[in-house]
């Protein structure tokens, strides 16, 4: 899949992911499921006509793609709760500022079958950030398995991902003085 291909289908399915959560394309308004926002880029003019009803190259459907992502998210906000915390946490700030931050939840890659390598065969890659207006600020990414059995967070100073467990000691545990 060519690059441009590639950011098409995502164009493609942030926007139908807004359309199905109930946020405006540019992410004005707020999703009925989780009262945050989502923001996407990409041509959407285009994009609503190429999701009706048209396959991507693994012969899945748009909708049928977007059907996924949407559990995946699901799952994902379901299984770790710091998730919804950090959703939760913009909330309140938008409640209690002038400034307004929108949720970023987006799926940035499906399992790959013909991979050789396990996370890009057996996972879906999850951004998790916010926008905040000027720019993009992500707070975790998250490796969801495809039969949705398992979540791994990404090891953000690099290395293997983590477990939820290991993330939680390491995310959590605050730091030692040690002088």
């Amino acid at each position: 899949m060519t690059v441009l291909s590639r950011m098409k289908t995502i164009a493609v399915s942030l926007l139908l992911l807004t359309l199905v959560l109930g946020v405006s394309a540019c992410g004005a308004n707020k999703s009925s499921r989780d009262n945050g926002q989502i923001s996407s880029s990409g041509p959407q003019d285009t994009a609503k006509s190429d999701a009706e009803g048209s396959k991507l190259k693994d012969g899945v459907s748009n909708q049928e793609r977007l059907d996924q992502e949407e559990r995946v998210l699901m799952y994902l906000e379901q299984t770790v709760p710091e998730v919804k915390e950090f959703r939760e946490n913009i909330e309140d700030y938008n409640n209690s500022s002038h400034t307004r931050y929108g949720l970023i939840m987006r799926v940035d890659a499906h399992p790959d079958p013909q991979s050789t390598d396990m996370l890009t065969r057996d996972y879906y890659y999850i951004y998790v950030g916010s926008d905040m207006g000027t720019h993009t600020s992500r707070w975790n990414s998250f490796y969801v398995e495809k039969d949705l059995s398992a979540v791994l967070v990404e090891n953000l100073t690099g290395g293997s991902p983590l477990s939820l467990e290991e993330w939680r000691q390491v995310q959590f545990t605050p730091p030692t003085n040690e002088n």
